[in-house]
């Protein structure tokens, strides 16, 4: 049997340490590629966004699905311009009874330390500005999504959301409705709140007017010592049919005001035929032909 030698020795160990450090560069490239590709989603356009919600469903952005996107029953956006900072909180199956228990034992004053809504909510939060969030389309299964000072290509974003019940979209630039014209015939609708937008022509939602909220703000009731005080700021909020009431009684009041205004220009020029009638031109006249006569 032929002895190895110590050059060929050094020559294997060379030659071991090559193929291992091939095989190290080969896996980092791999891993380096794979991170890229991975990074990327090819289902949302806003990839922001794709890795905020990768952080929270817990699946790189190239691997979520739609399927993934329907899966919350809550969805809550929000923008914070003075941080420029984006929260994102997604509410799975159990935290809408959840909370609705915890709203109603909270307003009858009841404990509720032990209703734990962690368990059902994810979020996740990241820096940016100025993006567009047509992805929330994909949210196909969510009941109740509210958002708040985004910004969107149009209201059609929100066509396909069949299962809403509750939806906001506030302060997000919108200056039409026409996308969310059937929200009224979902099932067990109850509110949709688009305060905050410069909306142009609301005549696509009158037929669920009531559930219109268009003037959302707080305001300070006053004390019986008529004082004001922290403990008396209340919310208030106006529905489409208020607000379409208010225009009314406006316009009727601007009709009468016109109509008060026409009669007491009709009625300027009777007081001068009055005068007339009562001589006192034909007196003037009188006068200065006497002292001609003079």
């Amino acid at each position: 049997m032929a002895k190895v030698n110590s050059v060929q020795k050094k020559q294997k160990t060379s030659f071991i340490i090559m193929i291992v450090a091939i095989v190290l560069v080969a896996l980092a490239i791999c891993f380096v590629l794979f991170d890229k590709y991975s990074s990327t989603s090819s289902l949302l356009e806003n990839q922001n966004f794709a890795s905020a919600l990768s952080s929270a469903i817990g699946k790189a952005p190239a691997f979520i699905k739609e399927e993934d996107l329907a899966k919350p029953e809550y969805v809550a956006i929000a923008y914070d311009s003075s941080a420029k900072t984006y929260t994102i909180g997604l509410g799975y199956e159990g935290f809408i009874d959840g909370y609705n228990d915890y709203m109603q034992k909270a307003e009858n004053g009841e404990d509720t330390s032990s209703i734990d809504l962690s368990k059902f909510i994810k979020s996740a939060s990241y820096k940016g500005e100025n993006e567009l969030f047509d992805d929330i389309k994909y949210f196909t299964g969510a009941k109740i999504i509210e958002a708040s000072s985004l910004s969107f290509t149009d209201s059609s974003v929100f066509a396909g959301l069949s299962k809403l019940t509750d939806l906001t979209v506030s302060y997000c630039g919108l200056t039409e409705v026409a996308g969310l014209a059937d929200l009224g015939n979902h099932e067990g609708f109850e509110s949709l709140n688009i305060a905050g937008n410069q909306i142009e022509d609301y005549s696509p939602l009158e037929y669920f007017k009531d559930k219109v909220i268009v003037n959302s703000y707080y305001t300070l009731a006053q004390n019986e010592d008529g004082t004001f005080d922290t403990s008396s700021i209340i919310p208030v909020q106006q529905t489409l049919e208020q607000y379409l009431e208010e225009l009314e009684h406006d316009h009727d009041h601007e009709d009468e005001q016109e109509e008060e205004s026409g009669e007491e220009s009709e009625e300027e020029p009777a007081s001068t035929e009055d005068g007339a009638e009562n001589g006192e031109p034909e007196d003037a006249g009188e006068t200065s032909e006497e002292n001609e006569a003079e």
